[in-house]
């Protein structure tokens, strides 16, 4: 591989107009100098023959880390975004399609499938929901009451009268909301309520 390795470095150079350097290894990459630090960096993590986790587990979060060479039934998207990585090219990619992947990355972009995309996404909103779903369940129905009144700005005493509750009581269910929620202040309890209620 290390003749298409080079063969590759030397088209992206003339293709993307960037410096390209192969090697064999992570432990192999040049040091960035300082003049350099600000510079983007990718690597192109060739998947055939390296072990991925050990190799993501040394690259340095300065750069732009990408597979390539990859097995399209691999299943190591997921986990590796979560790592860091920017992009995959797979072993049945065009080299246009890479050409095209490297330039969105260093646009700032992420180079993924649109199913890995999707896991992605809904694996966020699963965990969200979750989290917001607990959270909510944790409530009882007067702790509810009492942090929507919370966020309209009422104050302890105008709970209790609208409740008809002590201004005691009231305090409890304060302190046991803030528990529930996470909350430290009345402000934060209020923009929970406003996002979550």
């Amino acid at each position: 591989m290390k003749v298409q390795n080079s063969l590759l470095a030397f088209y992206l150079k003339e293709a993307v107009g960037m410096n390209c350097t192969v090697a064999q290894s992570v432990t192999e990459i040049p040091q960035v100098s300082e003049e350099e630090a600000d510079a983007k960096r990718l690597v192109l993590l060739d998947c055939i023959g390296n072990d991925l986790s050990a190799s993501l587990e040394k690259l340095s979060r300065n750069f732009f880390v990408c597979l390539f060479n990859l097995n399209p039934n691999s299943g190591v998207e997921e986990e590796s975004v979560a790592k860091g990585v920017r992009g995959f090219f797979y072993l049945e990619d065009t080299i246009e399609q890479l050409l095209n992947g490297v330039r969105a990355i260093f646009n700032g972009e992420m180079w993924l499938s649109r199913k890995t995309m999707t896991s992605l996404i809904l694996a966020n909103q699963k965990e969200r929901f979750s989290s917001l779903a607990k959270s909510c369940l944790r409530l009882t129905r007067r702790e509810k009451e009492i942090l929507i009144m919370i966020a309209e700005g009422a104050t302890n005493s105008e709970i209790a009268d609208k409740l008809f509750i002590s201004k005691h009581t009231v305090k409890t269910h304060t302190h046991n909301i803030f528990k529930k929620i996470n909350a430290s202040s009345r402000s934060q309890a209020a923009m929970w309520a406003v996002k979550n209620l």
